[in-house]
């Protein structure tokens, strides 16, 4: 029998030591090595012999089993770390994507739809005093 060092496990003969495939981790390694099993979406194994997932990190995204990297979160959106999908950023804030969290409005500025990708100025003869404005009211 074949005896495994950490990141491989060993093949139905037990005769060589595999490792898994990027996007995948191993069950278990050593001697009783089980196989290897797909990370899950919001998570990712960047090449072959992990043993653990690792966590998207904040303002990224992965939506698939077996991903090997996160992709950056778009403009008008942003995610939490480990997330498999990123959210749009409510009325009255937005992100230039890439974000964990969407920045507000300053008062003077709006933005009426959710997924925005930046603020606007209130038109002439409109204002708005509050910041995470959605609309701008006439003066």
């Amino acid at each position: 029998c074949t005896s495994c060092v950490e990141g491989y496990y060993p093949d139905i003969l037990r005769s060589s030591c595999l490792s898994c495939a990027a996007g995948q981790v191993i069950v278990s390694s050593g001697a009783n090595g089980d196989g290897c099993a797909a990370c899950i979406p919001g998570r990712f194994s960047p090449a072959a012999g992990f043993t653990v997932c690792q966590e998207c990190e904040a303002g990224q995204f992965s939506a698939l089993n077996e991903t090997i990297r996160c992709t950056k979160c778009y403009v008008g959106t942003y995610s939490l770390q480990g997330m498999s999908e990123c959210l749009a950023c409510s009325a009255g804030t937005y992100s230039v994507g890439g974000v964990s969290e969407c920045t507000e409005c300053t008062a003077g500025q709006m933005s009426a739809t959710n997924g925005s990708s930046a603020c606007v100025e209130c038109s002439r003869g409109y204002f708005s005093t509050e910041s995470k404005s959605s609309a701008c009211a006439p003066c």
